[in-house]
């Protein structure tokens, strides 16, 4: 509080009042009770401002004469300027709003969190700072219509009177954008790379040996666990201790009540670890939760590419290449030795592999929630931000070469979302191709939006449109 009193005598002692008369502050210090509008440089002002001003100059007389005056906190002026943030311009001159004592400015920024109007304002205020990459709202806004879809669609499967009705539809060609909706799922582990790595890249930047100290690692973790885990953790503590209770009491909801709850009562302690999709598996509470663990594994393992990357680009792509190679070797054998299908659909009319005898929930095991499975994606996020962080440099992109990049994507994409199709409709699909499917679709995936996500950044992709216009 000290110093702040000293940076302000300080900074009174060069501020003038008024631009044309230029009194100085001493002068109006001096008698602060003879207050009028020419203070203000003439300007008009309420009784209930001029009242607000002088205990301002008052206040402000204490803290510099180094008097004080009886009765008064001689901070409080600094506890006025400190409820208002930021003093707006003109505040010499009688630009006194917001200012106040600090008692009834709290209470007045605590309504305006609730005021819709100031909410809608903030909210749909698009602002898009100069080196961001706005293309991620564009991908993040299309990736949460697809799994609203997704689920949308196949929640008719468990309320529909005959399952076979499905068949028709998942015959259809434009169905495999339902049907194929997990890769949506893959946009946000991609964006999750992606911004880990811009950001820990831009803070290494600034100050290489803190970012790289012991202390800085725990935060590393800290940090994380903080951000994620108390919504998290009141959602998973509903399910387990609030939800069954509405669940006895609601009589059309019996029969329900143990899919929604699940194994919660038991199991709530392995989601509190993020754990969920490891320990326990066939008896998931939330069984939505498996993201956020796998996410979080990822994380944690993420240093792994980062520190190479820190340390030399041709030692950080040597680790990212043999990182690549494990996960899709990891994939061939699992398909090869459960004679897995190529996704997790199990549709009436699906041909199923003979030899695949195992329980359903083995493909979500070791394939669908598998941190190894799915980190192909996450890790290219990781190089492409670092990358976007460590060149901002212009990049020019011949038009050739754009127009390739951005045909060889959507060419990618579809190729991902809609390469299933036959097998969709009823045929078989022999294992070698069932096993390069899974080993590199996601990584397919992850290319194309790495493409999107570097010609828009560096202008060459429509950057207003994937950008500006999905920020809300």
């Amino acid at each position: 509080m000290q110093m702040n009193e000293e940076r302000l005598k300080k900074a009174m002692e060069h501020k003038e009042l008024l631009l044309d008369r230029k009194p100085s502050l001493e002068s109006v210090l001096k008698k602060p009770g003879q207050f009028d509008s020419t203070i203000l440089g003439g300007v008009e002002v309420s009784e209930e401002c001029q009242s607000d001003f002088q205990l301002m100059l008052l206040a402000a007389q204490s803290i510099i004469t180094n008097k004080p005056i009886a009765g008064w906190d001689t901070s409080f002026i600094i506890s006025q300027l400190d409820a208002c943030g930021k003093p707006g311009p003109g505040i010499l001159r009688g630009n006194l709003q917001w200012m106040g004592a600090y008692q009834e400015s709290v209470p007045i920024r605590m309504l305006l969190a609730f005021s819709f109007y100031t909410n809608t304002v903030e909210i749909m205020a698009a602002k898009n700072r100069p080196g961001a990459i706005g293309a991620i709202h564009f991908i993040r806004v299309f990736s949460m219509v697809w799994v609203i879809t997704g689920h949308v669609f196949g929640a008719e499967l468990f309320i529909s009177n005959n399952v076979l009705d499905v068949q028709p539809i998942i015959k259809d060609f434009m169905s495999q954008v339902i049907a194929n909706a997990y890769f949506s799922v893959d946009s946000f582990f991609f964006i999750s790379g992606v911004l880990l790595s811009f950001m820990w890249f831009k803070e290494l930047k600034k100050n290489r040996k803190a970012v790289m100290s012991p202390s800085a690692w725990i935060m590393f973790y800290v940090h994380r666990i903080v951000r994620l885990s108390p919504p998290y953790y009141m959602v998973i503590a509903f399910y387990t201790w609030v939800l069954p209770y509405f669940i006895k009491q609601a009589p059309l909801l019996i029969g329900v009540g143990d899919s929604l709850i699940g194994s919660c009562p038991d199991n709530w302690w392995i989601n509190f670890l993020y754990l969920t999709n490891i320990v326990d598996y066939q008896n998931q509470c939330y069984v939505i939760s498996w993201y956020l663990a796998t996410d979080m594994q990822i994380y944690i393992f993420a240093p792994i590419v980062l520190i190479p990357l820190a340390i030399s680009p041709l030692i950080g792509f040597a680790v990212s290449a043999l990182l690549f190679f494990l996960s899709a070797v990891a994939s061939i054998l699992t398909i090869y030795h459960f004679h897995m299908p190529p996704n997790s659909l199990s549709f009436p009319g699906l041909v199923r592999d003979p030899q695949y005898t195992v329980d359903p929930s083995y493909y979500t095991f070791y394939v669908y929630d598998a941190p190894w499975i799915r980190f192909p994606v996450y890790l290219i996020g990781i190089l492409l931000g670092y990358y976007l962080q460590t060149n901002r440099r212009k990049v020019t992109i011949p038009k050739v070469v754009n127009i390739f990049g951005w045909a060889l994507s959507f060419a990618m994409m579809l190729t991902v979302v809609f390469g299933l199709y036959d097998y969709m409709g009823g045929a078989e699909i022999p294992l070698f191709w069932r096993a390069m499917y899974t080993a590199f679709s996601k990584t397919a995936w992850g290319l194309s939006l790495a493409w999107i996500i570097f010609s828009c950044y560096y202008g060459y992709g429509g950057q207003q449109f994937v950008s500006h216009y999905y920020t809300i």
